[in-house]
């Protein structure tokens, strides 16, 4: 059975669900992607066609199965020297402030890495990815679109 195994990475990540719970641990990025070399991206994993993924919470042994659906935002540490993210461009930024339906505010740069005639964050917004990507002192934030009640632009950043 190991033989159909797919090679994975960890990824550590804190996550918050729906309801609000929130929880340290490890997500299991594929060690390759389509496209590019290296591992799979959070941004790609979090915005593909699988629904739920295993996630093992901080110092447990045991992995747990969650729906995408239900989670409201994943954060983990953005490191943009190691070459994760070389092939997204995420030049163009706007500062936004997102107001989520549990009553919680999260507040970033939002990458928009989209067609140069769609750059605004409400064409990010109303984009086909399920969850959007912010930065935030070297983290990302990636945020499901369906728990999103308000976003306020504060300022957009080109690099």
């Amino acid at each position: 059975m190991d033989d159909l195994r797919i090679p994975v990475m960890c990824k550590e990540v804190a996550i918050e669900l729906g309801g609000g719970t929130q929880a340290a641990g490890m997500v299991y990025l594929p060690a390759g992607a389509p496209g590019h070399t290296g591992a799979m991206r959070l941004v790609e994993w979090l915005n593909g066609p699988e629904q739920f993924f295993p996630f093992r919470l901080r110092g447990e042994i045991d992995t747990i199965i969650l729906n995408k659906e239900n989670l409201l935002a994943l954060t983990a540490y953005h490191d943009r020297d190691s070459g994760e993210y070389d092939e997204i461009d995420d030049s163009l930024k706007c500062g936004v402030s997102i107001d989520t339906l549990h009553g919680s505010t999260i507040e970033g740069k939002l990458v928009i890495d989209m067609p140069h005639n769609r750059n605004r964050a409400l064409d990010v917004l109303n984009g086909e990815r399920q969850f959007i990507f912010l930065l935030d002192s070297g983290k990302e934030v990636h945020i499901n679109k369906r728990f999103i009640v308000k976003a306020v632009e504060t300022e957009t950043e080109e690099a």
